[in-house]
């Protein structure tokens, strides 16, 4: 019995250790939305097979595209749209710059497309303003890193004094992410510290959270239903701790995963 509890203890310590940081890249382009079909189309055409094969070399780990649908900054005239790599390598994942006119001609070639990199131009020549987010998961269920996530998203945008980290982190991960699981309105949830953002500046985003939903309905109604009251003094307490500065909803437009390669 000793040596089996020493097995254990010892498979669990190794498998924790096994464990890589998975890091996300989140990249916001917005467009006028009398291009949004357009550029949805042009960005599958090209984009989405440039990050295919950043797949297949090992670089990234899977690619989401995603459209706002929701904010409180919404502006119909224009449409946002949130671009997301997973990775667990800064190194590989540079690659991407590094190589970038060498992997385009390589695509363009075995696309037999002379049309592909001028189209991969106009996706950026599209957007009005970009911004980006690099970021570390630091918890998280549901399948959304290794299988198609969830319809809808919905990312919080959090602010948190520096000293006060590891409490929020603590009781985010701790407390919340098992409350989101046990409520079964979620699919999925995680929690990302950025790292391209410094206290001290104008830009006080350093952690979000993704809520993942099968539905827009279920987002709509979790905001409508009062909230428990067994949940009550949690929420106050994470309240202390973090300022949400905006919440936007995101639906998927398309996603790639390992399952997805040929």
């Amino acid at each position: 019995m000793k040596k089996f509890v020493i097995l254990l203890l010892t498979l669990v310590t190794s498998f924790a250790f096994a464990q890589e940081t998975v890091y996300a890249h989140f990249y916001f382009g917005t467009v006028d939305s009398q291009k949004v079909k357009k550029h949805i189309e042009n960005e599958l055409s090209t984009f989405k097979k440039i990050h295919e094969y950043r797949m297949k070399k090992g670089e990234i780990l899977a690619w989401d595209m995603w459209q706002m649908v929701n904010s409180g900054t919404a502006n119909a005239k224009q449409t946002t749209f949130l671009y997301v790599t997973l990775f667990n390598d800064f190194d590989d994942f540079e690659k991407w710059e590094i190589l970038w006119d060498e992997r385009v001609s390589e695509i363009e070639k075995h696309e037999k497309n002379k049309e592909f990199r001028s189209v991969v131009q106009s996706v950026f020549d599209d957007y009005t303003s970009i911004s980006e987010y690099m970021v570390s998961s630091k918890g998280h269920f549901g399948t959304q890193h290794n299988s198609q996530p969830s319809k809808f998203m919905v990312l919080n945008y959090m602010s948190v004094e520096e000293f006060r980290e590891r409490d929020y982190e603590d009781l985010e991960i701790n407390t919340f992410l098992p409350m989101h699981q046990r409520d079964g309105v979620r699919t999925g949830w995680e929690l990302y510290k950025v790292l391209n953002n410094y206290l001290g500046t104008d830009q006080v985003i350093n952690y979000i959270t993704a809520d993942y939903f099968n539905r827009f309905g279920d987002i709509m109604e979790s905001r409508d239903a009062p909230l428990p009251q067994e949940q009550v003094s949690t929420v106050k307490e994470i309240t202390e701790l973090r300022e949400l500065t905006i919440s936007d909803i995101f639906k998927n437009i398309s996603s790639l995963r390992p399952s997805d390669l040929n």
